[in-house]
């Protein structure tokens, strides 16, 4: 799964981005879903699925630490968060992986 380390990397930094932008004027209507909703189509397409939640968790992850990161405007924080809560959401019902 390793392998697929720069795939998760890709998603969150793409949310990240949006989400940053965000505070910008862009607009981020259901930014939150669709964004996971790609990963995860993409994830399923990666060793049959079988790692699609742990991926998912991976992105979790990321996204949870990205929110954390010192002089983040409070807009973009909460939208990543929002990503983060529903690819959380979304890997529970993939409990594949490790």
């Amino acid at each position: 799964m390793a392998d697929h380390d720069a795939v998760v990397r890709l998603y969150a930094t793409q949310i990240v981005e949006k989400a940053d932008a965000a505070q910008q004027g862009e607009p981020v209507s259901a930014l939150a879903t669709s964004e996971i909703d790609k990963a995860m189509m993409h994830f399923r397409t990666l060793d049959g699925g079988r790692s699609t939640g742990a991926l998912l968790r991976q992105l979790v992850g990321a996204l949870r630490e990205a929110a954390g990161q010192r002089g983040r405007a409070e807009s973009a924080r909460l939208v990543i968060l929002i990503a983060a809560d529903y690819a959380s959401e979304a890997s529970q019902a993939h409990p594949g992986g490790g």
